[in-house]
């Protein structure tokens, strides 16, 4: 039975929340120098979205719709899947938010030490071999602590502080936009490739980048309960959050690509460095539109970091009260029905990640989301299979058709994704990434069997 929540997303601000989500165009600088400028607006407005964004919208309407019960997806493959299936699911995707949330606080303090504050993350304090950057941590914590704070008053403040934070990205990139119309110099649609490339080999980087900026639309259905009206709000913040997250990631290139044409050059933080270059209309000079979109880029990673936090701790408390974790996880704030005590341990774990190579953990991390996201397109075919008269208020049109033309492409996508992933790491020898991505592959399994043997072992001891 749903529970009744004091507080819950309306549309408008459930929007700004899935918005808030993108953070911004930071990263996109990336796809240039491999995919070239045609390639990469190519991506970012039609393959991106049509081939990943739009099915799992479709498919996280239909099911979210049908179903709207916190925990979400997880609860999707676990009434269709059965247990096992449902808990590697939801195992595999709270490893994945933790590995990923982590990344955010670091991104921060490293444009603060790049563009504001240089030198930061040379603080050490050293304990023998043992080098502990302090001030770097301090910062990173001085991200989490409020964003746990907020998560634990609720969803509301989530929301409303992601409407606050999604006018600090926007805001500054229409400044950028604006003045490099009015200095426009070069054709942003060309060339279509970097010059010796093929199309596939352009192609090939930037649909991996594509592929993570607009996968996740599942996850929101995770705090299904704390949304008003989620068989109607779910599909249409989907559907509206998309166009918004596909302009706030391409007008930035654009505008980028009209005064400049040494993309080829570019890395992340370019987009400060081509501010700089534009700005000088500005009292102070250069240094002020500079200032403003590292202030758009820091308010991206915390904007992601905070409203990440709410969907990346509704997942455990789900599978608490399913009796696959702790029961600790599952406890409600007394006050604000948030699940507190998951916040808190989501957010200790943080404090401890943010020290680990993160690179090689963004890799294991999608190792794991895309099992994930397979079990989401194989409950959507075995709910329509078994459950033939679930009222649907949202359903993909065109029976079994409409269903293979919304699961088979971004099915196949992300199977080559995992194994070409795969087989760079087994090419570059990297034992150590190859035993870390298989010990937390099957660290689910182990999991589940240590759960199963301690039910066991409690009803034993129960009976007896």
């Amino acid at each position: 039975m749903p529970r009744h929540y004091r507080q819950r997303f309306r549309l408008f601000v459930f929007v700004a929340f899935l918005f808030s989500l993108s953070g911004g165009p930071f990263g996109m600088e990336t796809m240039l120098p491999t995919s070239g400028p045609g390639m990469t607006l190519l991506l970012l407005v039609v393959i991106g979205p049509l081939l990943y964004g739009v099915p799992m919208i479709l498919t996280a309407s239909e099911l979210g719709a049908a179903i709207p019960v916190q925990g979400g997806y997880y609860r999707w493959v676990r009434r269709s899947l059965g247990d096992f299936l449902g808990f590697q699911a939801g195992w595999g995707q709270w490893l994945t938010g933790l590995l990923d949330m982590a990344l955010y606080p670091v991104v921060i303090v490293s444009f603060l030490d790049r563009f504001v504050w240089q030198g930061v993350r040379e603080h050490v304090v050293s304990f023998g071999p043992v080098s502990f950057p302090w001030l770097s941590w301090l910062l990173c914590m001085a991200v989490i602590v409020p964003c746990m704070i907020i998560n634990v008053r609720g969803v509301n403040w989530v929301g409303f502080t992601a409407i606050g934070l999604d006018l600090l990205i926007v805001g500054p990139y229409i400044i950028f936009a604006v003045l490099a119309f009015f200095q426009w110099k070069y054709n942003p649609f060309t060339p279509f490739v970097p010059p010796g490339e093929s199309v596939m080999s352009a192609l090939g980087y930037g649909l991996l980048v594509v592929m993570w900026n607009y996968s996740g639309y599942e996850n929101p259905s995770v705090a299904s309960e704390e949304i008003d009206q989620p068989s109607r709000t779910i599909p249409r913040g989907l559907f509206t959050s998309l166009p918004l997250e596909i302009a706030g990631y391409t007008i930035p290139v654009v505008a980028a690509l009209m005064v400049r044409n040494d993309w080829s050059t570019w890395s992340e933080g370019s987009f400060v460095d081509i501010a700089r270059d534009i700005g000088s209309i500005f009292p102070g000079g250069s240094t002020f539109l500079a200032l403003l979109i590292t202030a758009a880029t820091i308010a991206g990673c915390l904007s992601i970091f905070n409203s990440g936090l709410l969907l990346g701790t509704r997942l455990p408390f789900a599978m608490a009260e399913d009796r696959f974790l702790p029961k600790a996880l599952s406890r409600l704030h007394p006050r604000y029905d948030t699940p507190w005590i998951a916040i808190l341990f989501n957010c200790s774990i943080y404090s401890i990640l943010i020290f680990l190579p993160f690179q090689e953990l963004l890799i294991v991390s999608i190792w794991l989301y895309i099992p994930v996201q397979l079990l989401i397109y194989v409950t959507l075919w075995v709910m329509r299979l078994r459950e033939p008269h679930l009222k649907r208020p949202f359903k993909i049109p065109w029976g079994w058709t409409g269903l293979l033309l919304v699961t088979i492409p971004p099915s196949a996508v992300a199977v080559c994704a995992i194994l070409v992933s795969v087989w760079e790491v087994v090419e570059a020898a990297n034992l150590r990434l190859l035993f870390m991505g298989t010990a937390l592959l099957v660290s689910g399994t182990l999991a589940y069997g240590v759960r199963a043997l301690w039910e066991r072992h409690a009803r034993g001891a129960t009976t007896s």
